[in-house]
């Protein structure tokens, strides 16, 4: 779902694409040895997306406990 939020972020100015594409991928790297392999090649290769990572990541651990407290 991030992933696809993502994708229409880029073409649409009131979602941040970026930023989704980043949780998205963040969470199917959790399941995803190629998404894995892919987010760090990212990381070396461009600097400044290890950041944009990193805050997508850390927001998408916040969604991720708040749905497992929903789901108690």
């Amino acid at each position: 779902m991030f992933v696809v939020l993502g994708v229409l972020g880029i073409f649409l100015p009131i979602l941040q694409g970026i930023l989704f594409l980043a949780v998205g991928f963040y969470l199917l790297s959790l399941e995803s040895p190629w998404a894995h392999r892919k987010i760090e090649q990212m990381r070396v290769k461009y600097p400044r997306f290890g950041a944009t990572f990193d805050q997508a990541r850390d927001r998408a651990a916040r969604y991720a406990r708040k749905l497992r407290k929903l789901t108690r």
